[in-house]
């Protein structure tokens, strides 16, 4: 139809008793016709993209969309009636919408192929995680795709705002009296009663569970011999209110030796959700914290050898930036030509071990290297910008 359309222009200009009306006419449908075949290349693409993501074909989806690899997931859903693509004035780039504030920006790479360069509304995240970044700012609407993956990568986020509450939960609770309960009684010349009260006040803005505290109750007397102890279970406590706590079995005697000792223990993130009423600019306060990049629980450095896609491989790395080197034409790293790329931290799980790192070059990004880091070694698998892999283990 293109080259029909084309061709057919060609010979009506050439008509010298053409009328210029019919010309300019012409001419009009043949841009038209133009277009419409650009952009039924474009939604042929499209057409393909959809299928891969229905079939969870990842080889597919990141050769079509690169920076797809940074997703944590895809959904595309759309009436095909309300498809529409926008083509620029040099029909080098598309805009192609899917529904309102989903959309994708095709051009055509190096290779002459139509990729996805950008998009809004592709990219998908677990229901929970999403509402929970939409309402700390953690997510902004105002971002791409991609932009707002590198942002959700940041797990750190949670880590600290859990931190900020366990924080202000143990700053909050105190023992702020004590007391006895029971009539006194006499033990030959000693004096004692039959226990002791413990008022636990909450003046942090959360409710604390009792399961989250205890107090340690020491007793001995002047005369010598050993501190016996009790410890006493907390309840729960509701912000700005307290509790009284009282001993079972220890009493307080006018001779005796005492102390306690208020026990708290870190709350879950569970906890921490279920009380979180978020005001909408939590992740900006984490920025301007100091905390612009995901940090490691645990310090990672280390120097490893290994292979890497048949290549020998040498990675450093420090905790947060290292350097990889490469022997493309051999096993091992110390003969033949060499090549260099940075490496920087993605995100380290201290529980599961897994470690992913960026790796780049100083133009383009490269990939990244996603595996099991534990016990001196590190292996797993490197993925590229095409979505091709590659088996590595260092040691």
């Amino acid at each position: 139809m293109c080259s029909f359309v084309i061709i057919y222009l060609l010979i009506i200009l050439n008509l010298d008793e053409m009328r210029k009306e019919l010309v300019i006419c012409i001419s009009t449908l043949a841009l038209f016709l133009l277009s419409a075949c650009g952009e039924n290349k474009v939604e042929k693409m499209v057409d393909r993209f959809s299928t891969a993501v229905a079939n969870n074909d990842q080889n597919t989806i990141v050769h079509l969309y690169p920076d797809a690899v940074k997703a944590n997931g895809i959904t595309l859903n759309y009436n095909r009636d309300s498809l529409r693509i926008e083509g620029n004035e040099h029909e080098t780039e598309y805009l192609v919408t899917f529904a309102p504030n989903v959309w994708a920006k095709v051009v055509t790479d190096q290779n002459d192929s139509l990729i996805i360069k950008e998009s809004k509304g592709l990219f998908s995240y677990p229901e929970s995680k999403l509402k929970f970044a939409k309402d700390t700012g953690w997510y902004d609407e105002n971002l791409n795709d991609v932009e707002n993956a590198e942002r959700l990568a940041d797990e750190g986020f949670p880590d600290y705002l859990l931190k900020a509450f366990n924080a202000s939960v143990k700053s909050g609770l105190k023992i702020i009296k004590t007391g006895t309960w029971g009539d006194d009684y006499y033990e030959g010349e000693w004096v004692s009663s039959k226990g002791v009260t413990f008022v636990v006040q909450n003046s942090s803005p959360y409710n604390v569970p009792g399961s989250a505290y205890n107090i340690l109750y020491k007793e001995g007397y002047w005369g010598g011999g050993s501190m016996e102890r009790e410890t006493v279970p907390g309840q729960d406590v509701m912000a700005g209110q307290s509790v009284t706590l009282k001993t079972n079995r220890l009493g307080s005697s006018m001779e005796s030796e005492t102390g306690q000792t208020l026990n708290i223990s870190d709350l879950s993130m569970d906890d921490f959700l279920s009380q979180f009423k978020p005001v909408g600019n939590e992740y900006e306060q984490y920025l301007q914290n100091g905390k612009e990049a995901p940090k490691a629980k645990q310090q990672i450095s280390f120097v490893l050898e290994g292979i890497m896609g048949g290549c020998g491989t040498r990675i450093t790395f420090d905790g947060q930036t290292g350097v990889l080197i490469y022997n493309p034409n051999g096993k091992t790293v110390d003969v033949g030509g060499m090549e260099q790329r940075t490496v920087t931290l993605i995100s380290y799980n201290e529980n599961t071990q897994r470690l992913v790192l960026k790796v780049e070059n100083l133009s383009t990004k490269t990939g990244q290297l996603e595996g099991t880091w534990a016990n001196g070694s590190y292996s797993g698998v490197f993925r590229n910008v095409n979505g091709k892999t590659s088996q590595f283990s260092f040691k």
